[in-house]
C-alpha cells in the first residue's frame, strides 16, 4: 500500500500559500479536517499536484480566501469545506470532482461563478445554501445524470442550464430552490425522480418533454 501524507494544521501568518508536494517523503494527498478552518489571514491557496481530497471543513471561515489553484487529480470536496469563506467570488472545479459534500460551499455570499464537473456523481444537499451572488450554473454537454440532492436548497440559484444530454433528474435535485422561476428540460431527459423540484416556490412554467417515462413521488 502506497502511503501518504496529509496537511493537518498551518501555523504561519503568509497570507499566499503553496502547499508542499511531499511530506516526510511522501506525497501530500489530503488536507484534513479543519487544517485551516478560521484562518483569516489567508488570500490565496495553491494545491500540491497530490491533493485528491479535501476534508470536512479544510477551510471553513476562511474569510479573505479569495483564490484556490485547484489539483486535477482532486476527487473530493467534503462537508463544509469551503463554508463561510466570505470573500471566494469565483471556484474552477477540475473534471476529476466527484464528490461534494453536505454545505461545501455555504454562505460563500460573494460566490458568483463556479462550473460543474464532468466526473461529478455524488452530491449532498446544502452544498450551496445562502450563496447571494450565485444566481445562474451551466451544466456542460456529456453530462447525463444530475444526482441527487445536487442543487437542494441553492436558495439564491434563478437558473439552471441543463445540457440536452441529461437523462435523469435525481431526488431532491432541485428541492427547495425557492428563487428559480423557470427551467428547460432537455429533450434527452427519461426520468424526474422523487421529490426532484419539491418546495420550488417560486417555479412559474415548466415543460415537460415527451421523452420523460417517468415522474417520482
Amino acid at each position: 500500500v502506497a502511503e501518504t501524507a496529509a496537511i493537518t494544521g498551518y501555523t504561519g501568518a503568509d497570507a499566499v500559500i503553496q502547499l508542499p508536494e511531499k511530506l516526510g517523503g511522501y506525497p501530500v494527498t489530503t488536507v484534513a479536517s479543519n487544517a485551516f478552518s478560521d484562518n483569516t489571514t489567508l488570500t490565496t491557496v495553491v494545491f500540491s499536484g497530490a491533493v485528491s481530497s479535501i476534508d470536512s471543513y479544510a477551510f471553513s471561515g476562511c474569510n479573505n480566501l479569495k483564490q484556490l489553484y485547484l489539483p486535477s487529480v482532486l476527487t473530493q470536496i467534503n462537508s463544509g469545506a469551503f463554508q463561510y469563506c466570505t470573500a471566494l467570488e469565483s471556484v474552477v472545479l477540475p473534471d476529476s470532482v466527484s464528490y461534494i459534500g453536505y454545505r461545501a460551499f455555504r454562505e460563500c455570499t460573494k460566490l458568483s461563478s463556479i462550473n460543474y464537473p464532468m466526473g461529478l456523481t455524488n452530491m449532498d444537499s446544502e452544498i450551496f445554501r445562502g450563496c447571494s451572488s450565485l444566481k445562474s450554473i451551466t451544466v456542460p454537454e456529456g453530462v447525463t445524470s444530475i444526482p441527487a440532492n445536487a442543487f437542494n436548497s441553492a436558495d439564491y440559484l434563478e437558473e439552471v442550464i441543463l445540457p440536452e444530454t441529461v437523462t435523469v433528474i435525481g431526488s431532491y435535485a432541485f428541492s427547495s430552490c425557492v428563487a428559480m422561476k423557470s427551467i428547460d428540460l432537455p429533450e434527452s431527459l427519461t426520468q424526474i425522480k422523487d421529490g426532484a423540484f419539491h418546495y420550488c416556490t417560486a417555479l412559474e412554467s415548466m415543460e415537460l418533454p415527451d421523452s420523460v417515462s417517468y415522474i417520482g413521488y
